[in-house]
């Protein structure tokens, strides 16, 4: 499983997650993840789904992705 991290200590991306929920779906400019754990420091997201460039694919016909994760930390 792969992640991303997001930084906490940045206000705009705390602002962004700070009343997510674990378990909890969301979509971050068109990247569909689900919070699988959260602290004050970091938040961490499974990847349901990426955008791609053709739209008018549905998920049935695309190729299988793998999913990685997103994780939001502060940097020190």
């Amino acid at each position: 499983m792969s992640t991303l991290t997001l930084d906490r200590s940045d206000p705009g991306i705390d602002n962004m997650v700070k009343d997510w929920k674990n378990g909890a779906e969301y979509d971050i400019g068109g990247l569909k993840v689900r919070q699988i754990s959260s602290n004050a420091k970091e938040a961490k997201f499974e990847v349901l789904s990426v955008p791609t460039e053709d739209d008018e694919t549905s998920e049935e016909e695309s190729a299988p992705v793998e999913k990685p994760s997103v994780v939001v930390a502060y940097k020190k």
